[in-house]
């Protein structure tokens, strides 16, 4: 056997890698990423938010808002604990809507001026 002929393939073998290695393009520069920006920091639940004073009353608003179509009318209801009622039924004469505005203090006032607008807020608001 011919060791110098192993010997001498072998350094071909390498000579032929490192002419690939070095004929290859060199790989385009990667820029790096912008830094992103920090994820938004939630606060923790069952905290009061900080204008909240647990030695003041808080003032929250109990208004509800009913909006319904009925038979044709478009009406919106909003009351605060069955007071200050407010009624708006907006009704289509000649293809043009005709907005109508109620108030009364309490259910029983409405019923007993308006009938008809009594029946619709007990129907639509129901009782509370």
């Amino acid at each position: 056997m011919r060791p110098h002929l192993t010997h001498v393939a072998a350094t071909v073998c390498v000579a032929t890698a490192l002419t690939l290695v070095a004929a290859q393009p060199p790989a385009p520069e990667q820029k790096p990423e912008p830094p992103q920006p920090p994820a938004p920091q939630l606060p923790p639940r069952n905290l009061a938010p900080p204008f909240f004073n647990p030695g003041e009353p808080a003032v929250v608003s109990r208004t509800r808002v009913i909006k319904a179509v009925f038979r044709g009318q478009r009406i919106e209801i909003s009351d605060r604990g069955n007071k200050e009622i407010r009624m708006k039924v907006t009704r289509t004469v000649d293809g043009q809507p005709v907005p109508e505005e109620f108030q009364a203090a309490d259910p029983e006032t409405l019923r007993r001026e308006r009938p008809e607008l009594g029946a619709l807020y007990d129907r639509l608001a129901g009782p509370r």
